[in-house]
């Protein structure tokens, strides 16, 4: 499996999520917050390989939400958000084909990554996708 179609299958998973407060993009951010990334970290990192070729992945990736950081109620609802997502990701699988079977999603506690100096602020959570690939 090549992890070019895996994000491309986890990005387009994750802008179908109803809550979404803007589309979520690819390694990069748009200039006006709210906006959100999803970052590739690794790709694929083999847990456990089977003698058939099978293994256990993880796929590890950021997502990022970027606000304008005003107010609290902003940056509270920030990390609501991408607590809101874990638990969407993992209650809405994504369909990763035929030959791969999804296990589940693990994140970190949302927190906040960066301060600028006109006032936005990123917020992120690291998640990590663990799945099954069968073999030949």
């Amino acid at each position: 499996m090549n992890d070019n179609t895996i994000w491309r299958i986890l990005l387009d998973h994750l802008n179908t999520w109803p809550d979404k407060p803007c589309e979520i993009l690819y390694d990069r951010f748009e200039k006006e917050p709210p906006t959100m990334r999803m970052q590739q970290l690794t790709g694929t990192v083999v847990e456990r390989k089977y003698v058939n070729g099978s293994f256990i992945g993880l796929y590890p990736f950021v997502l990022a939400l970027r606000i304008d950081g005003l107010d609290t109620e902003t940056r509270l609802d920030a990390s609501d958000k991408l607590d809101a997502l874990t638990g969407w990701l993992n209650a809405n699988p994504p369909d990763l084909g035929e030959n791969r079977i999804f296990y589940k999603f693990e994140a970190t506690t949302p927190s906040q990554s960066a301060i600028y100096e006109d006032g936005c602020e990123d917020y992120g959570i690291t998640v990590t996708m663990r799945y099954y690939e069968k073999g030949a």
